[in-house]
């Protein structure tokens, strides 16, 4: 199991979170969020809530969006409807 990783039982999550598996090594991301806490299993075992949050890059056009699940945000240029897509500002979701 990771270091920097917490017990994932009952948590609320933001955008982005990431939850891994300590058997398996498999990871989930949360899309979209609700009023709710998050419990996930795999394995048979609770998951765990890693401190790293993917970036979401939203289309300021079309509202589509996009999650970085692995690799460099500093030279992602993500672009739709030929428009520059951005990470919306913390709280405006």
């Amino acid at each position: 199991m990771k270091s920097n990783a917490t017990p994932g039982a009952g948590v609320t999550v933001v955008r982005g979170a990431v939850f891994s598996c300590p058997v398996c090594g498999a990871e989930i991301s949360v899309v979209r969020t609700g009023g709710g806490t998050m419990s996930p299993r795999c394995c048979n075992t609770q998951m765990v809530l890693i401190k790293r949050v993917n970036p979401i890059y939203v289309c300021p056009t079309c509202g589509s969006e996009i999650m970085l699940v692995r690799g460099n945000k500093e030279r992602l240029e993500p672009v739709c409807c030929n428009r520059p897509m951005k990470m919306p500002v913390a709280g405006s979701l």
